[in-house]
């Protein structure tokens, strides 16, 4: 009798953990929301000078935001500042699943200095009024690399000269067990 009665509790208790799953999963489904993230960031050089013996680094840069919601957002406003501290800002909306692609091309963005240049992205609503949270709001930050002497600033052959040396200390334990 006892095992019968906590057979039945047990069962009862599957079948409403089982029925909640699916109804909290389909209410769940049913919300309208967007989710706004950095899909991908990049940039290059466009143009070096020199004024008054200072190298001036013009930089063309794109940055993709993409919404995965189901709704598309609220107008956004995506936010860069360079090493200068001086931002620059563009804004649009992103349909629901879509990406907006934003650019700062030609001279709309250049640092001062022949060096590697750090910059902060935010992203967030336009309107002041909306509450900032992790789906509408972020932050990042890109490395606009300058090296002008190597591309990858890597010592050519030094990977070489390493495993000679690892060869020969190999080598040299192997004959000073036997």
């Amino acid at each position: 009798m006892k095992s019968k009665c906590i057979i039945t509790v047990v069962i009862g208790l599957l079948c409403c953990g089982l029925f909640f799953g699916i109804f909290i999963d389909t209410i769940s489904a049913q919300e309208d929301y967007y989710e706004i993230s950095i899909v991908e960031k990049s940039y290059e050089i466009y143009e070096i000078s020199e004024i008054n013996a200072q190298t001036i680094i013009y930089y063309n840069i794109s940055i993709t935001l993409k919404n995965s919601g189901n709704l598309n957002s609220d107008d956004v406003t995506l936010e860069i500042i360079g090493d200068d501290e001086l931002p620059l800002y563009a804004n649009d909306t992103i349909p629901h699943g879509g990406v907006r692609e934003f650019k700062w091309e030609n001279e709309d963005f250049f640092l001062v200095g022949s060096w590697d240049h750090y910059i902060n992205i935010s992203y967030y609503p336009t309107d002041p009024t909306i509450g900032r949270n992790e789906n509408n709001s972020g932050e990042d930050s890109l490395i606009l690399k300058y090296n002008e002497a190597s591309g990858d600033g890597d010592t050519p052959g030094f990977e070489a000269a390493f495993l000679l040396v690892i060869i020969a200390l190999y080598v040299a334990v192997k004959k000073y067990k036997k």
